[in-house]
């Protein structure tokens, strides 16, 4: 069964979410609990500069591959459509997909129980929202495995830093919680390499963050990192290695495939077939939710 979950509110604010069945969009589910009766949930998620309709389109078509019998696919539309432009993820489109992640951890807690597991399978920024979502899981958990699990995630041109995967204080506990976080990523994504660094500069300038900033995980794939901490009174800089969370499953693509930006998702003109990377992708996927041990990028 496929479900639409949209959190887009009036003048691009973030609501607490209008589920309907993909085949009857005028008919609202109200009641709590209404994802209960799957053996599993997965949450499809896409990224910036995406509208409603382009999103509803992407993703369903994604949705129509994926389903089979007693899952569900629900395909999640937030207001991840900014007019300033590729800079908008550390901005606007950034503290949406925050709130957004607040409310789908909410409408999980409502709709799905503590007991079902999810999947995520998210696009660029709606890597941010998956991430800040089993983020708010893991606090609901409070340490038990068995509360809000969370099986697969695939992560698409992720629009979040390289070292996130690897800190504690950003996703890598979270991650650890989970069955597997593949993380597919190009170097040859022209929107990651161009605007990714500039937006996170941009944005510690302006904010005067002292976070690290530069390559997106998306572009780079998942790195670990030295941080500096003071010990005592003595105040002495020593350097703390931290490793990449060792249920991230890293998937370089090879360049010679020239998988760009928007090579991970259908296209959203109905009318335009898949290209061979979006099926790549596509089969990808669907062998990861399967569980399979083995997973290739292959055209």
């Amino acid at each position: 069964m496929i479900y639409e979950l949209s959190f887009r509110g009036p003048g691009g604010s973030v609501n607490s979410g209008i589920l309907s069945p993909y085949e009857d969009l005028g008919n609202v589910i109200v009641a709590e609990h209404a994802l209960i009766g799957y053996e599993q949930v997965t949450f499809l998620i896409h990224g910036f500069k995406v509208n409603k309709q382009a999103g509803r389109n992407s993703l369903s078509r994604l949705a129509k591959i994926l389903a089979n019998k007693g899952n569900a696919v629900v395909f999640v539309l937030w207001p991840g459509d900014s007019p300033i432009g590729p800079f908008s993820y550390s901005f606007t489109e950034g503290y949406q997909a925050d709130d957004t992640a607040v409310q789908l951890a909410r409408f999980i807690e409502n709709h799905i129980g503590n007991v079902n597991p999810v999947n995520f399978i998210a696009h660029s920024l709606g890597c941010r929202v998956t991430l800040e979502t089993i983020n708010i899981l893991y606090k609901m958990a409070e340490g038990d495995q068995d509360i809000y699990p969370v099986n697969q995630i695939c992560l698409l041109a992720a629009a979040v830093d390289d070292y996130s995967l690897s800190v504690p204080e950003k996703y890598k506990i979270s991650a650890e919680r989970t069955q597997r976080v593949v993380v597919l990523h190009s170097v040859k994504d022209k929107i990651l390499r161009r605007y990714y660094p500039l937006g996170d500069l941009l944005q510690a300038f302006i904010f005067f963050w002292k976070e690290s900033f530069g390559f997106a995980l998306g572009y780079h794939g998942p790195k670990n990192i030295q941080s500096k901490r003071n010990f005592g009174n003595q105040y002495k800089n020593r350097k703390r290695k931290h490793y990449v969370a060792t249920k991230v499953f890293p998937m370089k693509i090879d360049k010679k495939y020239n998988v760009d930006h928007g090579d991970y998702l259908p296209p959203s003109n109905n009318s335009a077939h898949l290209n061979d990377k979006q099926e790549a992708i596509a089969n990808l996927v669907s062998n990861a939710l399967e569980g399979e041990s083995e997973l290739v990028y292959k055209i």
